[in-house]
């Protein structure tokens, strides 16, 4: 890589690992505008008409951090021209690829930070059971919230105990029971994960406000339905705790509404009072179907991406004397000629002079360049070279080697993403 900082093994290793992340996560990030403007274009127009197949066009989104090394960027001069000048920047500038990494780690400590001390908030409440729910009761007049990936719990404020029916209770417990059931705090904390790796792409902040309008479309219809379709009670207690609540910022979780906008809060009630029983088997279906597609086009781009690594197999051969070079592809005339280990080079005389014809060397000295490994068309590293004194040679040669590839660092960068 352009420019390594120091002499030092474990900052260039450092320099290095920093460089292929921040490149493949910022092709990621590129690639996922595009990404966003299909599932913008399927939720606004063609599955407009129902919240949960809208609802499931987020999840183009969870392929957006698999897409960085999909074999065609490299091999369509379209796609190559579209994200060639990422790679330039994170090969030739430290302080791009450094700056890529420092800022995904910025954030991953930020959400980190933040969903623990949430944690560690809920924890100190005290418990309380309404409606044979245990919940956690806030002291702060915000909104009703979950929160907790393996052991959720349901937050409610204080104020709420004593302005509140049983009926308007179980709605709302039931509504955040729902957020639970359907997987919601998980669908946030993933978007919360593609907004860390992929920060260069505003339009996780930009478009978050409309992924929360879809979980909660869906779980107004789920919480309707499993109710006994009481849609007029639920759009009322959903008013009152809008009304009573002052809708304060609460960091995190799933939560019924905050200070929304009045358009979004209209649409929400519209679609309330407009509420059609669904059936259940064919929603469920369609929630497999769009985790089938989903895996399948996870299996797709895995198939169709660069492996964690690909050894090299061709060889370098370079004139001692007019210093050319040239790459002798990996064939079976190459494979009768040279071999090797991780000490020694095997060379069949018979088969290296007619290579050596082939390609015009006619010096007796030349030397060889084996080994190595490519993550990404210009990105790898290791291989050795080895000198060759081809004078007075018998049948075949055993030369000798230092394999000065580090062989930690080695398994350690081969094996990143």
């Amino acid at each position: 890589m352009a420019g390594q900082l120091t002499e030092n093994e474990i900052f260039n290793f450092c320099d290095y690992s920093a460089g292929y992340i921040s490149l493949v996560l910022g092709r990621c990030a590129l690639i996922s505008l595009a990404v966003f403007g299909l599932a913008l274009l399927l939720r606004g127009v063609f599955l407009k008409g129902c919240c949960f197949r809208r609802g499931m066009a987020w999840g183009l989104l969870l392929v957006a951090p698999f897409l960085g090394k999909l074999r065609v960027h490299y091999e369509m001069q379209l796609f190559a021209g579209m994200l060639g000048w990422w790679d330039v920047l994170c090969i030739e500038h430290w302080w791009i690829r450094h700056g890529y990494l420092a800022g995904v780690m910025l954030g991953a400590g930020l959400m980190w930070r933040r969903r623990r001390k949430l944690s560690g908030l809920v924890r100190e409440m005290e418990k309380k059971t309404f409606c044979g729910q245990q919940v956690y009761l806030n002291e702060l007049p915000v909104t009703p919230f979950s929160v907790g990936l393996l052991s959720p719990k349901i937050v409610l404020p204080r104020r709420m105990e004593q302005g509140f029916s049983e009926e308007e209770l179980r709605f709302i417990l039931l509504h955040e029971k729902v957020h639970i059931r359907s997987g919601h705090l998980w669908f946030y904390l993933a978007w919360d994960l593609c907004q860390v790796i992929l920060w260069i792409n505003p339009l996780f902040l930009l478009c978050r406000e409309s992924f929360r309008e879809d979980l909660e479309d869906i779980c107004d219809r789920i919480t309707i339905q499993s109710s006994g379709g009481a849609a007029k009670a639920y759009g009322e207690a959903l008013l009152k705790c809008m009304k009573e609540l002052d809708g304060r910022e609460n960091k995190g979780a799933a939560s019924f509404a905050k200070r929304q906008r009045y358009g979004l809060v209209r649409r929400r009630f519209k679609r309330i009072a407009g509420f059609e029983p669904y059936g259940r088997f064919r929603t469920r279906a369609l929630g497999a179907c769009g985790a089938a597609v989903l895996a399948g086009a996870l299996v797709m781009v895995w198939a169709y991406s660069f492996p964690p690594y690909t050894e090299i197999r061709e060889v370098i051969l370079m004139d001692d004397f007019q210093g050319r070079k040239v790459i002798l592809p990996d064939n079976r005339q190459l494979r009768e000629a040279v071999s090797w280990d991780g000490s020694r080079v095997y060379i069949d005389c018979e088969a290296m002079d007619e290579l050596l014809r082939e390609h015009q060397f006619e010096g007796e000295r030349f030397w060889l360049g084996i080994g190595g490994y490519t993550k990404i068309p210009s990105m790898g590293g290791g291989g050795s070279i080895v000198y060759v004194d081809y004078g007075e040679h018998g049948k075949e040669l055993c030369i000798p080697y230092c394999n000065g590839e580090d062989k930690t660092a080695a398994a350690l960068l081969k094996w990143i993403l």
